[in-house]
C-alpha cells in the first residue's frame, strides 16, 4: 500500500497561520477603521454612533462672510472640533429620558454638543473631510475605550437645559427640545419659554405669538375688563369669521401655502385684539400642523386666556396632549368629557356658553365675582402678570380655614377668598386656597383651574402641585395624579403636609 505525503512550501504555510491567527484574535486586517466603516448617515451628514468598538461621528461647520481662503480652513477646523464633541458627549454621557427615539437621543448630541470640553484623544482617526454646498464635514472614529473614560458633561437632561441656556447661543430647535424635556410648571421650564418666546419674535417667527409676554398687575385688570364688554372684540371676531371661512373652501389644509395670507389676517386680528382667544384657534391649528404639537398647546391656552372659547379650546389642548403622550391629558380628558352648555337664565357671570357640568354647584357661590369667573373659564390661564403678595384679609381666610369643620365654613373662607382676587388678581396663595376649599368640599373638577392658576403665576409652587395630585387621586385618574406628585418641587420639598402627602402616595402605588 502506497503512502502519499501532500507537500506545502513555507510561504504557504506561513499565510495560514497567519490567517488563522487573524480569524482567533483581534480583527487585524480592518483594525483600523476607515470609510467603508461610517455609517451610512454619518456620510450624508452630522451625527454620532457607536459601532463595535468605535464612536464614530461626523461634525459640520459652516462659515459665512469670511474671506474664502480663510473660510474654508477655519471650517475644517471647526468640523472637526465638533466632531470630537460629538464623540465625547454620545460615549461618556449617558442622559435619556424615558420614550426617547433614537432619533430624540440624536438631537440631544447635536444640540448639546457646542457645551462639550474640548477633549485631546490619545488616539482619533480622521477618516474624511468633505464638502456638501457651503459646509465642511469632518468624520472622525475614535476607539470606544478612549471615551469612556472622560466624565459626562451633565449629570441629567435637566443640568443640560440650564447649560444651554447660559451657552446663549441656541436655536429654536435647541429650545423647542428643552421645552419637551423640561417638567411643565418649573421655573426652568419657564426660562426656556422666555428664550424661545423671545427668540421666535426676534426672528419674526408667527409662533412667538404662542407664548405670552411678561405682564404688569394693569394689564391683568386692563384683561378682565375688556373680555367683560365683548362689542370691543366684534371687529376681530369678524376678522377671524372671514379667515375660516376662506380656509374651508380650500381642499387641502395640510398645504402650508393654502395658510399664508390666513397667518398674514391672523397676525392683524391679534393685533387688533391681543386677548381674543378666537385667533389663537386658528394658530393652534396651524402650530399643530406645520410647527409642532407643543407650541399648538400653549396656543390653545392662549386661546382660553378671554374665558370664552373653553370647549373649543379644551378639545384642542386634549387632542395635542394626546400627541406628546403627556400623562396630564387625562385630568383634561375628563373635564372635557363633563362640558355642557350653560342655561341661559343663570343669573351668574359666565364667560364661555359651555363648562364642565360638575361647576355647577360652585358657579352659585361664586355669582357676581368677575375674577373668579374667568379663572374657572379659562382654566386657570388669565392672568399673567407678575405674581403679588395676598391683601390683608387673606391672613383671615387662612385662620377660618384652618378652624373649618364642615363645608358651610368653607364656603364662608370661599367668599372672603374671591373678595380677595377681586382685590389682588396676582396672588398664588389665594388660587392655591381656593382650590383646598373646593377640594375639601368634594368638588374636585372646579379646585383644579385655580390650582392651574396659582402654578401659572408661581412655577414650581409645591402645595399647589399636591393639591392638583390630591384631586386626580380622588378622581381616580392616577397617571394625573402621578404626574404632578413625581414633580420635583413636589418631591425636594422641605413642606412636612407636602412631604407626608407624596410619601403615601408612593406607599399607594408599592401596595
Amino acid at each position: 500500500m502506497k503512502t502519499y505525503h501532500k507537500c506545502f512550501n513555507p510561504l504557504t504555510s506561513f499565510l495560514i497561520m497567519l490567517l488563522m491567527l487573524c480569524l482567533s484574535a483581534a480583527p487585524c486586517l480592518s483594525a483600523t477603521p476607515g470609510w467603508n466603516n461610517v455609517p451610512k448617515l454619518l456620510k450624508q451628514g452630522q451625527g454620532v454612533e457607536i459601532l463595535n468598538d468605535f464612536v464614530y461621528a461626523t461634525g459640520a461647520s459652516c462659515i459665512e462672510n469670511i474671506r474664502p481662503d480663510k473660510a474654508h480652513e477655519m471650517a475644517k477646523k471647526k468640523s472637526l472640533l465638533r466632531a470630537l464633541q460629538l464623540a465625547s458627549l454620545s460615549g461618556s454621557c449617558k442622559v435619556e429620558n424615558p420614550g426617547w427615539s433614537k432619533k430624540d437621543q440624536l438631537h440631544f448630541y447635536l444640540i448639546f454638543s457646542p457645551l462639550a470640553k474640548k477633549i485631546e484623544f490619545n488616539e482619533i482617526q480622521v477618516i474624511r473631510q468633505w464638502e456638501k454646498k457651503d459646509c465642511n464635514y469632518t468624520t472622525i472614529a475614535v476607539p470606544k475605550q478612549e471615551v469612556e473614560k472622560i466624565p459626562c458633561e451633565f449629570s441629567d437632561i435637566k443640568t443640560a437645559v440650564s447649560r444651554y441656556l447660559e451657552y446663549g447661543h441656541y436655536t429654536d430647535s435647541g429650545l423647542l427640545f428643552c421645552l419637551k424635556n423640561t417638567d411643565p410648571y418649573s421655573l426652568l421650564r419657564r426660562q426656556v419659554e422666555t428664550a424661545l418666546a423671545n427668540l421666535l419674535i426676534e426672528n419674526g417667527e408667527i409662533a412667538g405669538l404662542c407664548f405670552s409676554n411678561k405682564q404688569n398687575q394693569e394689564d391683568d385688570q386692563k384683561l378682565i375688563k375688556t373680555v367683560s364688554i365683548q362689542n370691543r372684540l366684534h371687529r376681530a371676531n369678524k376678522l377671524v369669521d372671514l379667515i375660516k371661512l376662506d380656509l374651508s373652501q380650500k381642499d387641502d389644509l395640510t398645504n402650508s401655502q393654502n395658510w399664508e395670507d390666513s397667518l398674514v389676517q391672523l397676525v392683524s386680528a391679534v393685533k387688533l385684539a391681543p386677548e381674543n382667544g378666537k385667533a389663537y384657534l386658528q394658530i393652534a391649528d396651524w402650530a399643530n400642523n406645520f410647527y409642532d404639537p407643543i407650541v399648538a398647546i400653549y396656543a390653545s391656552e392662549r386661546a382660553m386666556r378671554d374665558g370664552i372659547w373653553l370647549k373649543e379650546a379644551l378639545t384642542r389642548k386634549v387632542s395635542y396632549l394626546k400627541k406628546i403622550r403627556s400623562d396630564e391629558k387625562e385630568v383634561f380628558e375628563l373635564l372635557l368629557s363633563q362640558c355642557v352648555r350653560v342655561p341661559d337664565d343663570w343669573l351668574i357671570v359666565c364667560w364661555s356658553e359651555a363648562w364642565p357640568e360638575s361647576w355647577n354647584k360652585a358657579l352659585r357661590i361664586m355669582k357676581n365675582n368677575p375674577v373668579a369667573n374667568i379663572v374657572a373659564a379659562s382654566l386657570g390661564q388669565s392672568i399673567r402678570s407678575e405674581p403679588m403678595q395676598p391683601p390683608a384679609k387673606f391672613a383671615r381666610a387662612v385662620s377660618l380655614y384652618n378652624k373649618s369643620d364642615s363645608n358651610d365654613d368653607l364656603a364662608q373662607v370661599l367668599k372672603i377668598l374671591f373678595k380677595a382676587c377681586e382685590k389682588e388678581s396676582a396672588a398664588p396663595e389665594v388660587y392655591n386656597l381656593i382650590g383646598a376649599c373646593f377640594r375639601h368640599m368634594g368638588q374636585y373638577e372646579i379646585a383644579l383651574p385655580f390650582l392651574w392658576q396659582a402654578l401659572v403665576l408661581k412655577p414650581g409652587y409645591d402645595l399647589a402641585l399636591t393639591n392638583l395630585g390630591l384631586c386626580c387621586e380622588k378622581l381616580n385618574l392616577m397617571k394625573s395624579a402621578a404626574f404632578y406628585y413625581h414633580h420635583d418641587a413636589v418631591v425636594n420639598s422641605t413642606n412636612k403636609w407636602v412631604n407626608s402627602t407624596y410619601s403615601k402616595f408612593i406607599l399607594k402605588g408599592e401596595k
